[in-house]
């Protein structure tokens, strides 16, 4: 599990911007294979819509981004 949110009390959304960017989001699950030896299989994020956390988990898993509509 990837934990990946500001520790900010009560939650808002403009801490959370830069950590539910694509690129941040595979960066930290790199790392966690690097370091521990395992992809995440759940990611936990914070304000999910102002970011692509959707469209990360889905290069993660090696499958197209969100469908567009």
């Amino acid at each position: 599990m990837l934990n990946n949110w500001a520790d900010v009390f009560p939650p808002r959304a403009s801490p959370n911007e830069p950590l539910v960017k694509r690129s941040f989001i595979l960066a930290r699950a790199r790392r966690c294979v690097r370091q521990r030896g395992v992809m995440p299989n759940l990611i936990l994020a914070d304000h999910h819509n102002r970011g692509d956390v959707i469209g990360a988990v889905a290069t993660l898993n090696g499958v197209g981004g969100p469908p567009t509509s």
